[in-house]
């Protein structure tokens, strides 16, 4: 049956990875920030129009996660799959093993449709499948992972995953984040003192840079996800799907 499943979400429409969320963990909570914008393409490679208002903040059994990649539907399977783990550590570790071997099927399976759009969506010798961070406010402690995906051998039939989990994570821009991440050395350093004395502004102003440099990608309002010890909060509002 789990083959099956997987075979029917593997033929569903792709989601590109034209997004730009900011995760910031301090002492006290988690702060997200997120564009709302949801580029659709079908299973041709074809766009075929984009949505707004999209949340891209899930959340399963007191877990939370948002994933930035390939095919975004696997997320939800794996992630239930997976939701009985007794630990954010152990959550995060479950997650992406199981998706890094969910994902070396997908894209053995797209290599088989159209290595036309294999190539195209995974350009170059070591290219990233997705980001994925995931988090918790677990015994009174923030705690943020970040995973990593990125193909180690492009080839039919190898096509490795390799996965680099980080924990203890304090800043992470996932998407589009070429904007933030290649500034000039002392221009980053300034805007990223924000990130510790106004972290709204912060993400405001990295989520922007990315919406100027790529209007038709990263777009829509910008919306804010708090998670601390004692409750969890949307600004200006939770988005509608």
């Amino acid at each position: 049956m789990k083959k099956i499943v997987l075979r029917l979400l593997l033929l569903l429409p792709l989601v590109s990875q034209a997004t730009c969320v900011v995760v910031i963990r301090n002492d006290k909570e988690i702060i997200v920030g997120q564009d709302s914008r949801r580029i659709i393409v079908n299973d041709k490679g074809i766009e075929t129009g984009f949505k707004d208002d999209y949340c891209k903040i899930r959340e399963v059994n007191g877990f939370y996660y948002t994933l930035v990649g390939a095919n975004d539907q696997l997320q939800i399977e794996v992630a239930n799959s997976v939701k009985d783990s007794k630990s954010v550590e152990e959550f995060a570790f479950r997650f992406s093993q199981e998706l890094g071997l969910r994902y070396e099927i997908y894209l053995e399976e797209l290599l088989k449709k159209s290595t036309e759009n294999y190539n195209k969506w995974f350009p170059g010798t070591y290219p990233l499948v997705s980001e994925i961070a995931i988090f918790k406010v677990e015994n009174s402690k923030p705690t943020l992972f970040v995973s990593t995906f990125n193909i180690a051998n492009k080839s039919p039939g190898s096509n490795k995953v390799v996965i680099d989990i980080k924990g203890n994570v304090i800043l992470k821009v996932l998407g589009y984040n070429q904007e933030y991440y290649y500034m000039p050395a002392e221009e980053r350093s300034q805007l990223r003192s924000l990130a510790n004395t106004e972290p709204y502004k912060f993400i405001e102003k990295v989520i922007s840079l990315a919406k100027e440099k790529y209007p038709n990608r990263v777009g829509g309002e910008i919306y804010y996800f708090t998670l601390s010890d004692d409750k969890k909060k949307w600004l200006p509002k939770e988005p509608k799907s």
